[in-house]
């Protein structure tokens, strides 16, 4: 299969999701004596439902591959059952089609681990990565559509509709990716800090 902007989940087949099945389930006896409170599991680094299609190779819908991160998740569980899961997704609005996949792995109790990358966007348009403070275009960045933006008005649109659907489902939430919230060499001081905004 081609390459994907995305890591591939929908291309990968079950047989491939039984194995790391298999591969999670070792990791968690292994260490089943850590205290849950010390580790956790990522299920999957930034899951995305957007893929390009490929000739040839047969894709997953959402709901089987929610099912299948469910199933990862359980065969952590069938081991230490009070292990934390979680699963990454990466920078997106909350829209319909994302609520209705992520309902169904919270409801599974499977926790939120959202990778937040604005503002990077605001902060350097155009740019990709990091970018000289001279052409930065923050705090206050107008945006093309006369919109202005400021950190409170990035969290509340990007950040905090994902983190009321994890509390919805009572599962944990976390905010990766997001160091333009907390520090750094962007700002000579912290722009923005929630309790629920936690740096790798």
């Amino acid at each position: 299969a081609k390459e994907n902007d995305f890591t591939p989940d929908l291309l990968a087949s079950k047989e491939s999701y039984a194995l790391k099945g298999k591969l999670l389930a070792g990791f968690a006896g292994r260490y089943k004596n850590v205290p849950a409170k010390n580790l956790s599991f990522e299920l999957q680094n930034e899951n995305d439902l957007e893929a390009q299609p490929v000739d040839g190779v047969q894709m997953m819908t959402s709901d089987q591959m929610a099912e299948q991160f469910i199933m990862l998740a359980r065969s952590v569980w069938n081991v230490t059952p009070e292990r934390g899961v979680s699963l990454s997704t990466t920078g997106f609005k909350l829209t319909e089609k994302y609520r209705k996949y992520w309902s169904k792995l919270a409801e599974a109790g499977i926790n939120m681990d959202y990778h937040c990358y604005e503002p990077g966007s605001f902060v350097a348009p155009s740019e990709w990565g990091h970018v000289d403070a001279s052409k930065m275009k923050w705090p206050g960045f107008t945006d093309n559509d006369g919109i202005t933006w400021d950190m409170e008005k990035v969290y509340q649109t990007y950040v905090a509709p994902w983190k009321e659907l994890a509390d919805e489902y009572h599962v944990g939430f976390k905010l990766g990716e997001c160091g333009i919230f907390v520090a750094g060499d962007l700002f000579s001081a912290t722009p923005y800090r929630q309790k629920d905004v936690v740096a790798w």
